[in-house]
């Protein structure tokens, strides 16, 4: 595609932080209250942090290690997933969620 990886993971983290917070409140942890201001921000700000470890671990493998840039999201993936749960269920959702 020719874009940049960090534009392209910047376009990704915006829309993904909104679905990402619906799809897991509904899906993953089943939450029934309404998602107020509180969690919006945690979920940013978790989000921020998974979107600069994402950004690390690419530039370590893609511009250190010269891995093709597919082959390192696709690695860079398992730890973003992994880490991405955990904020949800132990930050975001802390009090709403059995964990």
């Amino acid at each position: 595609m020719g874009t940049h990886y960090v534009i392209a993971l910047f376009i990704d983290y915006s829309v993904g932080i909104f679905f990402g917070l619906i799809l897991n409140k509904y899906f993953t942890f089943k939450i029934k209250e309404k998602i107020d201001f509180s969690i919006i921000g945690k979920s940013i700000i978790s989000n921020v942090f998974i979107f600069l470890m994402n950004i690390i671990i690419l530039y370590v493998f893609i511009d250190m290690f010269k891995i093709d840039p597919y082959i390192a999201q696709l690695i860079a993936l398992i730890a973003i997933a992994i880490s991405s749960y955990f904020f949800y269920k132990y930050y975001i959702f802390k009090d709403l969620t059995d964990g």
